[in-house]
């Protein structure tokens, strides 16, 4: 092969170097566009499957709602709306700065990396007033 024509295959987009080049181009193009489509429904049929779960999850919740008898719909009101409950069934988790939890006290702390702080008078965490040890201890245990 001559330098001449070496230089115009190099400087030839691909593609255009004649039918194989155009061919496999093509090819190319149409096989990446399928595995992309594919993606897409694969994700968009995940979606779907999620949300049918969430809603044969709520029916179910829903039958057994039925089957209880008012003084045990209550108590499992009240079981959900207290924070002290929540906190013994909420998964573990590691403390990030800026993570949020309510004391003992129902007052909301934040967790400023070494140390938690009342948050209720400012949103200031250089600012904000450490809290009790007792708090500290509540706190962190939630976590561990």
């Amino acid at each position: 092969m001559r330098l001449r024509e070496f230089a115009k295959i190099k400087e030839a987009p691909i593609g255009t170097t004649g039918a194989f080049g155009a061919a496999l181009s093509t090819g190319i193009g149409k096989f990446t566009g399928l595995t992309i489509d594919y993606i897409r429904k694969y994700f968009k049929w995940r979606l779907e499957r999620n949300v049918e779960k969430k809603k044969q999850e709520e029916e179910e919740l829903k039958k057994s709602a039925e089957k209880m008898n008012p003084k045990e719909k209550k108590d499992a009101k009240t079981a959900v709306s207290d924070p002290k409950i929540i906190s013994k069934f909420t998964p573990k988790a590691k403390l990030v700065r800026g993570t949020t939890a309510v004391g003992s006290d129902m007052v909301q702390y934040t967790w400023a990396g070494r140390m938690w702080v009342d948050t209720s008078k400012t949103n200031d965490l250089s600012k904000a007033p450490p809290a009790k040890q007792d708090q500290q201890k509540y706190l962190t245990a939630q976590f561990k």
